[in-house]
């Protein structure tokens, strides 16, 4: 789920599924399941089913699992964060910052800082989210399965740039990414697009408009719509 494999995911699922049906009771196991599970919904269906609703917190309550709490707040943030409510989500994450140091993952702690890094972003608070991108990336880039996730939070570095009029350090990081996000064709739209704004920002409108037209040729890109700020949930 962390490195985004959809078809892998899938198959994990299916197979989990098989064997939890078949394990005794166990309820901090099903809640995690529960959860891992969610996730996975979240995963495959995040923008077209927006009415998903967490597992009951009071099968997680009285759990002394303070990783079980952890992926409570996390998955609970994602919820807030794919509805929109970006404050909501961040304070779920910084529930779950609390219970970080139960995570023994250093992949599933990027994917955390990564996500609240996205949160704080939305809300236009640039210092925090480009610490927090800057914790998940130092885990992404000694991972190649995870080139799209080193890739995405390169995006938000830049846009961030952008924001602050930074434009020429903007650019250099797009300049860097966008060669080796071309396997990634949703992200490597994205960076052209991003290219484009961070034209118009410097009133370059002629060399915006050639951005957003190569962005409009990836056929991933061209089947979603984007707001001003697009991030990944």
């Amino acid at each position: 789920m962390i490195s985004r494999d959809v078809k892998q995911a899938q198959r994990l699922k299916t197979e989990t599924e098989s064997k939890v049906d078949r394990m005794k009771e166990d309820d901090k196991m099903l809640s995690y399941y529960q959860l891992v599970a969610f996730r996975h919904d979240l995963l495959i269906e995040s923008y077209q089913k927006l009415d998903m609703e967490l597992p009951n917190y009071h099968q997680i309550e009285s759990s002394t699992d303070d990783y079980l709490h952890f992926m409570y707040y996390f998955v609970s943030g994602q919820v807030e964060f794919i509805k929109g409510r970006y404050k909501s989500a961040i304070r779920s994450y910084k529930i779950a910052e609390r219970l970080i140091e139960n995570v023994n993952d250093s992949i599933e702690k990027a994917e955390f800082y990564q996500r609240l890094g996205f949160s704080y972003y939305r809300i236009d608070q640039y210092t925090f989210a480009a610490s927090y991108m800057e914790q998940a990336l130092e885990i992404f880039e000694k991972n190649a399965n995870l080139k799209e996730r080193e890739i995405n939070s390169k995006i938000v570095l830049a846009a961030i740039n952008t924001e602050l009029t930074r434009y020429d350090d903007a650019e250099i990081i797009y300049n860097e990414i966008l060669e080796s996000s071309r396997p990634y064709p949703f992200t490597h739209g994205l960076i052209l697009r991003n290219i484009g704004l961070n034209r118009v920002t410097q009133r370059k409108l002629e060399e915006a408009v050639s951005f957003f037209e190569k962005a409009l040729k990836v056929k991933e890109h061209l089947n979603s719509t984007f707001g001003t700020k697009t991030l990944f949930g």
